[in-house]
């Protein structure tokens, strides 16, 4: 296969992803899952259903409302790979994304009002 169309699988690939991360993320509820309450949703109430309630409580748990940045993410390489555009993957992008995800999860977090 040429490699432009390797390029736009992965491309599809990757945009898949981003809007099935996305659907996990928009429709959680704790309620979905075992750990948080006594009485769970059986079946899940996410459109992922129970792989992505879990999917996404953990990045709720992991990154708080910055999570919804991961996704964003990921649709942005999509579309880049898929326009034939090669993005920078390169380590040092990756540790500055994980340093935004938690910065923007800290200033989130100083600005929510908790009871």
């Amino acid at each position: 296969m040429k490699e432009k169309r390797i390029n736009e699988i992965k491309g599809v690939v990757l945009i898949a992803a981003g809007l099935i991360i996305m659907a996990s993320l928009l429709s959680f509820t704790p309620f979905d899952l075992k750990f948080y309450t006594s009485s769970p949703n059986v079946p899940a109430h996410n459109l992922i259903k129970t792989f992505g309630a879990y999917f996404a409580g953990l990045l709720f748990f992991l990154f708080g409302k910055s999570s919804y940045l991961i996704p964003g993410l990921i649709l942005y390489i999509g579309f880049r790979m898929f326009k034939q555009d090669k993005p920078d993957l390169r380590i040092p992008r990756f540790f500055g994304f994980t340093v935004l995800l938690l910065s923007a999860s800290s200033l989130i977090g100083t600005f929510t009002v908790s009871n």
